[in-house]
């Protein structure tokens, strides 16, 4: 990140002496820059926030497959496959239970 803020801010700085804006005009520019990098930033941040939650949904429904199946077929589930917190990121998380669901 820092690389690309410094190259944008060189390319920047050369189109602006080509087209002769002051000193204000050039810290408009990069005000409005800044407002605009802000918003695409939080912009992703909600997005990837979303992603989770819906791993996360999704991980509560294969539990609820799981032990919905198991109570049918009366058999045991591991108590570690319905764990809240398994220490395992939600994608590996997700690949366990579905590879259960599977299998």
């Amino acid at each position: 990140l820092t690389t690309l803020a410094s190259s944008t801010a060189q390319q920047l700085e050369e189109v602006w002496d080509e087209v002769g804006y002051t000193p204000e005009e050039r810290a408009s520019q990069l005000s409005d820059l800044l407002v605009q990098f802000r918003d695409l930033c939080d912009n992703k941040i909600a997005e990837e926030k979303g992603v989770a939650e819906t791993f996360r949904q999704t991980i509560a429904d294969s539990k609820s497959e799981i032990i919905e199946t198991s109570e049918a077929l009366r058999t045991h589930v591991d108590s570690v496959l319905l764990r809240e917190n398994t220490g395992q990121s939600l994608t590996d998380e997700l690949a366990t239970l579905e590879a259960t669901l599977e299998g």
